[in-house]
């Protein structure tokens, strides 16, 4: 079965036969998940850890290792991208930074994961486990790790606070 083709006339569906919840269910995506702070250094060339992204980027592409964005991801980096008091001069509009996500995502290692009906379920059951005795500014971080873990992906970081989070497969980058 080929990934459903979204139809901006039509609502995607996800719980029939022939369905995107049907395809990701029979489906392990493999690779990486990169924290929101991977993608804004890959991003920003001026980026304090550009380089360590960059070195990151180029070994995993060699190795033709998956690359993916999901929704919490692809909005964070638009988002910081896009604050004048994060980016300083280099800052973009949302519209140059959400173009920026679109590059890479036309990259071809790099992919969407589809936040499905029973991905959402899995995820949740993982963040309710991982939320205990967190502080409220590190909800997206157990978010992300919660898609990690429950996706089989590699989380990939800046973040060593992700440790509390005691996944199975996390890569820290060297800051």
């Amino acid at each position: 079965m080929k990934y459903p083709a979204y139809k901006p006339s039509s609502p995607l569906q996800v719980n029939d036969s022939d369905t995107l919840n049907d395809w990701l269910t029979n489906r392990v995506p493999k690779g990486d998940l990169l924290d929101i702070n991977v993608w804004v250094a890959l991003a920003h060339t001026a980026h304090d850890h550009h380089k360590q992204a960059l070195a990151y980027w180029q070994a995993e592409q060699a190795k033709g290792t998956f690359l993916w964005f999901c929704r919490t991801t692809m909005l964070g980096m638009v988002r910081i991208l896009s604050q004048k008091a994060v980016m300083g001069p280099s800052v973009l509009s949302l519209a140059e930074g959400h173009a920026a996500y679109l590059n890479f995502l036309n990259t071809p290692l790099v992919k969407w994961l589809p936040e499905t009906t029973d991905m959402a379920l899995r995820t949740s059951e993982t963040m309710s486990r991982l939320i205990e005795d967190i502080p409220a500014r590190m909800v997206t971080d157990a978010y992300l790790a919660s898609i990690a873990q429950s996706t089989g992906l590699r989380m990939v970081t800046f973040d060593a606070d992700f440790k509390r989070f005691e996944l199975e497969n996390w890569l820290l980058l060297a800051a």
